[in-house]
């Protein structure tokens, strides 16, 4: 079976959105409504990375007026990325978890931690917690808490399993993305793909950001095309 895994990085912008304009569908935000469209087009599934608190947003502030929606939403799932705050890896993961659910969403337990910064102690107590795969860089930087012997088969293998956890190499930033069709064929029958939030064109304008929407619509229609099954 292939399988390809999209997600989003540093997300944050379309949950203060929908939490500041009283929208009669969350699906109302550009940036839902785009994966929205991906998913009944394509059957795209997407895995949002997400900052619990950034500047005037808080997840624990995040209303749930769209409950019924997101739980209803099963192409989309959510899981901690990190914060911009000084505070405890564990403590911020569980409290974004218990938030998510109050406002409907769902929990991924695959997580791509801002940085990939984690150490020992606390990658056992995300285990425990349901993790089972932590995502890592698709360069060649030091992840988590991987020793640089670890670091080197990771990126020979593209994953290592270590203590019960999967080490799973990210193949492909879409902001560094030069040849789609090409690229496509050499990600193999598990495709790791990402891009960042701030990169969709609702955020930003300009040919480099639109071009981010055009190149996610090249691997969807690739990836469905060739019968890639979607996976969180």
């Amino acid at each position: 079976m292939k399988t390809a895994h999209i997600s989003f990085d540093d997300v944050w912008l379309c949950l203060n959105d929908i939490n500041r304009k009283k929208y009669k569908s969350v699906f109302e935000n550009s940036f839902l409504s785009t994966l929205l469209k991906f998913n009944k087009k394509y059957g795209a599934k997407f895995t949002l990375y997400c900052f619990d608190r950034v500047k005037s947003f808080d997840i624990e502030k995040m209303t749930d007026r769209y409950f019924e929606e997101l739980t209803s939403a099963d192409f989309i799932k959510f899981a901690y990325h990190g914060c911009f705050e000084q505070g405890n890896l564990i403590e911020r993961f569980s409290l974004f978890n218990k938030n998510i659910e109050r406002i409907g969403g769902k929990t991924s337990s695959t997580l791509r931690l801002h940085r990939f910064q984690a150490n020992e102690i606390d990658i056992s107590i995300l285990t425990a917690g349901g993790v089972n795969t932590l995502l890592c860089a698709d360069d060649d930087r030091i992840n988590y808490s991987l020793s640089l012997d670890e670091n080197v088969r990771l990126q020979q293998q593209r994953q290592i399993f270590k203590d019960g956890v999967l080490y799973r190499k990210s193949d492909l930033r879409l902001e560094l993305a030069r040849r789609p069709k090409q690229s496509v064929l050499d990600l193999g029958d598990a495709a790791v793909v990402f891009t960042h939030e701030w990169a969709f064109p609702y955020v930003r304008r300009g040919i480099f950001i639109d071009n981010i929407l055009k190149k996610m619509e090249i691997y969807l229609a690739y990836f469905q095309q060739l019968e890639y099954e979607f996976i969180f």
